[in-house]
């Protein structure tokens, strides 16, 4: 898969050339000849190969295997409605978000992350020297083999839990079960649900606006948030507003959507307004979602620097003792 970055840029470069009039087949060769990786500027050229045969831009695009379901989706549905352009410009207004938000993650840990490392490779190395005064002194070493266990404890517990998440939970990433345990967990929830209601307003504004049924558009837009939780409702959701539901009383029922968002939509159904206030819907949530995840960033950082302060006390703690027990056990 394509990271964020590749994907904004790439929506923005796209975007660009269409809104001048550039024909899609041709777009897709000028992305190919500009820089990136040689793997993407390959799609590229393969993609537009294929547009010129004949063969739809979604389907081009899928045929790489590279590209995420919500940039394919809501190709897909730009590409029906005659807004492409426009779909490619807000795609790359949010995948510029996620970049940004990747990035002040990455800039917020980087350095506990480092102190952590440090941490743990200087108390080994006190404790390897501590190990080889005792034992030049005729005293056997506290703790045999003790260095060996911190750097694995140190080590091996941080490495575990990333193997975990990139082996396990991240292949399973779109289950249901994994994302409806998410939003339930404090602050993680919230940043969730928030990319979720930004992703699944702004779908269903394009939606509205290129005049989809609401059955298709309230389907791709639930499955649109990329989040397993949202995604399997998108049909009861579906049948209840052909059944003659609002589509308020529809999401109500999903128990997925808070209360001031229901409020808003409920006064826009009444006045003729859905479309404008699900854009406005998707901004004020990309909002929000940027500022939980500078919350749980610095939550995350400040969780960072509690491990190590705690790895750090403990060690001196085990060492202080076992010194003292030593100097008493010599003296004995």
């Amino acid at each position: 898969m394509l990271s964020s970055k590749q994907l904004m840029r790439l929506c923005h470069s796209l975007g660009t050339m269409l809104r001048s009039g550039v024909q899609i087949d041709r777009a897709l060769n000028v992305a190919a000849s500009q820089g990136g990786s040689m793997r993407l500027r390959r799609a590229m050229a393969d993609a537009g190969q294929r547009i010129e045969k004949g063969s739809s831009l979604v389907d081009a695009l899928t045929a790489q295997k590279m590209f995420p379901p919500l940039f394919l989706n809501l190709v897909d549905a730009g590409e029906q409605s005659g807004s492409l352009a426009r779909v490619l410009d807000e795609l790359g207004r949010l995948f510029e978000l996620q970049h940004r938000l990747w990035r002040r993650f990455l800039a917020k840990i980087a350095l506990p992350v480092l102190q952590y490392i440090l941490a743990v490779a200087v108390l080994a190395l006190v404790r390897y020297i501590t190990n080889m005064l005792s034992a030049r002194s005729g005293t056997p070493g506290i703790f045999t083999g003790d260095v060996n266990i911190m750097l694995v404890l140190g080590y091996g517990i941080p490495l575990a839990l990333v193997a975990f998440y990139f082996f396990i939970v991240k292949p399973l990433g779109g289950k249901r079960m994994w994302h409806e345990a998410l939003l339930r967990i404090p602050l993680l929830g919230r940043v969730a649900q928030s990319l979720a209601l930004a992703r699944f307003s702004l779908v269903l504004h394009l939606m509205y606006e290129a005049g989809f049924p609401i059955e298709e558009a309230l389907v791709r837009s639930f499955h649109a948030t990329g989040n397993g939780a949202f995604a399997a409702r998108g049909p009861a959701v579906a049948e209840a507003v052909l059944a003659g539901a609002t589509l308020t009383e529809a999401l109500v029922a999903s128990r997925l959507f808070p209360n001031e968002y229901l409020e808003v939509l409920s006064v826009a159904e009444e006045s003729g307004t859905v479309s404008e206030r699900l854009e406005w819907l998707a901004g004020n949530y990309a909002e929000r979602a940027e500022a939980a995840m500078g919350v749980l960033v610095t939550a995350l950082a400040c969780l960072i620097w509690a491990c190590v302060a705690a790895f750090i006390i403990y060690f001196i703690i085990t060492f202080f003792i076992k010194y003292v027990s030593e100097i008493n056990g010599a003296m004995g």
